[in-house]
């Protein structure tokens, strides 16, 4: 999730060449924004889900809340939630292949 100015496009498109990097698995990464200016045409962006928050912190991290409601986004099949400043230092591969 990327909403506000607190994380730039930059981190996106980091995330998404540090996950094609580090997996041999066909991939897509979903970037859930308020604005997809200047993030990579490969990255799918879709709208910030709705959630009933007041005011006062509805652009605070409890945003991310948001992201574990069913259906979300009409996501299906195995999903790994990202943290936008997460930096990857090896194979993703073994995420997916956990039974």
């Amino acid at each position: 999730m990327k909403w506000g100015s607190r994380y730039g496009p930059d981190f996106v498109n980091r995330l998404h060449s540090s996950i094609k990097r580090h997996t041999i698995r066909p991939t897509k990464l979903v970037c859930f924004t308020d604005n997809n200016d200047y993030i990579n045409s490969e990255v799918i962006c879709k709208p910030l889900p709705k959630i009933n928050l007041p005011e006062t912190v509805s652009l605070t991290p409890w945003r991310k809340l948001s992201v574990w409601q069913y259906p979300l986004s009409q996501l299906n099949g195995d999903v790994l939630f990202l943290d936008l400043d997460l930096v990857i230092t090896g194979n993703l591969d073994q995420f997916f292949d956990y039974k």
